[in-house]
Order: C-alpha cells, then structure tokens, then sequence
C-alpha cells in the first residue's frame, strides 16, 4: 500500500542521515574500520527487524511466504 511504501522510504531517507551524520562526525577520522563495520551491521540488524515488522503488519509474516510448500513423500498402494 502508499503508507507502507511511504513508511519505508522515510526509513530508509533516516537511515541515510544517520550514516551521513555517522560519516561527517569530527571524531569520525579516528574511527576504525571495526567500529564502522560494527555501525553498519547494527543498521542491517535494524532494517530487518523494521521490514519483518513491515511484513507481518501487512498481514502474514515474511518467512511464512517464502517458506516452500512441504512434500508428501512416496505412498504405498492400497491393496
């Protein structure tokens, strides 16, 4: 729907300002490559969570439809 696509959009504009303000902090040229690593991974862990939620707002949960249909296996002939 419009709100939801919104919603995410708006997520992810956030998203952006924070890396921006991340990038451009005075402290940021004594960052290391750990802690950014640690900052990026920890937006990756909160998008997730945030599209999971998305996604059962929505009606149904995100694994549930990508989740493939079970098969029954071979069956023995009735005699």
């Amino acid at each position: 729907s419009y709100t939801s696509r919104t919603e995410r959009r708006m997520d992810h504009i956030e998203n952006l300002e924070k890396r921006t303000a991340f990038a451009t902090e005075d402290t940021a040229a004594c960052r290391g490559n750990a802690s950014v690593e640690r900052e990026i991974e920890e937006m990756r862990r909160e998008r997730t969570v945030e599209e999971e939620l998305a996604a059962m707002r929505s009606g149904g949960s995100a694994k549930a439809k990508k989740a493939p249909a079970k098969k029954g296996g071979k069956r023995a002939k009735a005699s």
